[in-house]
């Protein structure tokens, strides 16, 4: 084996939950034949749970080893966080370091591509995004008119009149997800690796957004009416704020466009993976394969993502693949969380590829402090992730700011806002069909102090 250090390779499989997949025990899956092959010779980690519940607070998170509650990043438009990202680290080490992402909030200034001398994004044209934008461009998201009271009344009791601004926005969104999700991502990173100075490690941080809404219908998608049809593509915002629009959504044929979406994003790893073989890098690269988020498709009147703490949305894969001669433990069953991430990858650099038993927290605080075992998802209101739902339905749980906690076979959920806790038994997967047990009094106080308040203490700045 190559007494150089390991290449490292961090994946992000943009929106990908856990329950969709086999590996994890999802009951309705997709097609992941890249995926399963890797696992083969990884290890998987079955009770991940991403960090938070939208793009830049994960990403923070994956990034610097720091729960949000810790590095405060929640926003798009904050800025550089003053925690050091490991691309940093790795650069110090004498690392090549290369950003290849579909994601445009990791190319966007707001120092997510701190640390990476090479940031590699698809040649869209665009300009750099602001709060209020998601990665795909939406014609109708920041349409004020829209979300005044008078609107959303007509729209919510008429959701066909919906239609023809869904038309337009899908119209938009499509368009540029095409451009972004061909395959020029993985082959920029093949022609880079081709290129690079091979005396080096390097470590490439990829992003594949193909599992993003909105869903491209397919050839042999199920066929649905007109009005289904044009629900399915409603934009988010609009699905949360309009309840009869949310219950007229066909989700079982979206979740399963969802699944044709994976499956794409799986097809590209593969490329990825051929492109490391091809440059016979592949023997000495520790691959680290995950995704900064689920997604859900109505669970608890979740949508999407960025709103709620459903399992649909906090569980997320998690799968490590060392160089080859090593052999890792198939699967590890405890909770994990992304922010164990940057810890990995220091131990790679150094030859050690445990990274089993005992969870190891960057942040020694947190590590100190946080009860042993539980790992938690900051469930961010929607209106941290889009701009416009601010003031709007403060009433609703999804935008409400909710703290997910899990615990052996228990799940928690704390509703920043009101003090409300929650509670499921986590038989494989928690119950998103439904809301959580409410838990009151003795009881609700005595889980705030020994499993909440030790996370509320780690609160740097404001909550958003």
């Amino acid at each position: 084996m190559s007494r150089r250090p390991p290449n490292i390779i961090v994946v992000v499989l943009d929106c990908v939950r856990a329950k969709s997949l086999r590996l994890w025990g999802g009951d309705s899956t997709a097609e992941t034949p890249q995926l399963d092959s890797l696992a083969r010779r990884g290890t998987t980690f079955r009770r991940a749970v991403a960090p938070a519940n939208w793009t830049v607070p994960s990403h923070w998170s994956m990034m610097t080893g720091k729960y949000p509650a810790v590095h405060g990043m929640r926003l798009a438009g904050q800025g550089s966080s003053p925690r050091e990202s490991i691309a940093a680290e790795l650069g110090r080490a004498g690392y090549e370091t290369a950003l290849f992402s579909e994601q445009e909030f990791l190319l966007a200034g707001i120092g997510l591509e701190s640390g990476y001398t090479l940031k590699v994004g698809p040649a869209t044209g665009e300009g750099a995004i602001t709060e209020d934008h998601a990665p795909h461009r939406s014609s109708v998201r920041g349409t004020s008119r829209l979300y005044s009271d008078w609107a959303l009344r007509i729209l919510g009791s008429v959701p066909p009149l919906m239609v023809p601004f869904t038309a337009l926005d899908y119209q938009v969104q499509t368009a540029y997800k095409k451009r972004i999700c061909g395959d020029e991502i993985p082959q920029k990173l093949g022609a880079w690796l081709r290129t690079r100075d091979t005396s080096r490690p390097f470590h490439a941080f990829v992003n594949f957004v193909d599992a993003h809404e909105p869903y491209i219908s397919s050839s042999d998608s199920e066929p649905l009416r007109f009005l289904p049809r044009w629900y399915a593509r409603t934009p988010r915002n609009f699905l949360l704020l309009l309840p009869r629009l949310r219950a007229r959504t066909p989700w079982t044929a979206l979740v399963k466009e969802y699944h044709r979406a994976i499956s794409s994003a799986d097809r590209k790893l593969g490329l990825l993976v051929e492109a490391l073989t091809e440059s016979h890098e592949i023997e000495n690269s520790a691959l680290i394969i995950t995704s900064d988020h689920g997604q859900a498709f109505g669970e608890d009147g979740t949508v999407f993502h960025g709103n709620g703490a459903t399992d649909a949305v906090t569980r997320v894969p998690l799968l490590v693949v060392p160089p080859e001669g090593r052999s890792p433990p198939e699967s590890i069953d405890r909770w994990s969380t992304l922010c164990e991430v940057p810890g990995w990858v220091r131990g790679f650099v150094q030859g050690r590829f445990e990274v089993g038993a005992t969870p190891q927290l960057a942040d020694s605080k947190a590590q100190d402090l946080l009860p042993k075992g539980t790992v938690y998802c900051e469930g961010s209101p929607a209106s941290d992730f889009g701009k416009p739902l601010r003031g709007l339905r403060p009433g609703e749980r999804w935008n409400h700011r909710l703290l997910a906690a899990y615990q052996g076979n228990e799940k928690w959920t704390l509703d920043q806002d009101t003090g409300e806790v929650a509670h499921w038994e986590v038989n494989g997967w928690a119950d998103d069909s439904v809301p959580g047990t409410p838990v009151e009094g003795e009881v609700a106080r005595s889980v705030r102090a020994s499993i909440f308040a030790p996370y509320e203490k780690l609160q740097v700045g404001p909550k958003a």
